[in-house]
């Protein structure tokens, strides 16, 4: 498996269809960046979720559809707000932030 911790694991793969129990095996290592009572102080979080699959056209076909103009008018607002609004994150270089263009960091 992947060892990316920022992303959600897809463990369905491992699992075959005729099996109704996994065992898995979860080792956490410390940092060794952080000093001891650091490391000590730390929470980690396993869960397990259980997903419906879809298609992607089906996913599609659950998202809403705005007409051009309404779209066109909720970007440029995006865009527009000033980095110390709360409600979006604006992220990029100072160079990037001062001048004209915004970089945004979108996760879907």
């Amino acid at each position: 498996l992947r060892k990316r911790r920022d992303a959600p694991l897809d463990i369905t793969e491992c699992i075959p269809t005729y099996q109704t129990d996994a065992r898995f095996k979860v080792t956490i290592q410390q940092d060794p960046k952080l000093a001891y009572s650091a490391n000590q102080r730390l929470h980690y979080v396993l869960a397990f979720v259980v997903c419906t699959p879809k298609e992607p056209a089906d996913i599609l076909a659950e998202v809403p559809v705005e007409n051009c103009e309404q779209s066109s008018t909720r970007i440029k607002s995006i865009l527009c707000r000033k980095e110390d609004e709360d409600d979006l994150q604006i992220s990029g270089g100072s160079d990037e932030i001062d001048a004209d263009t915004r970089s945004l960091r979108l996760t879907c």
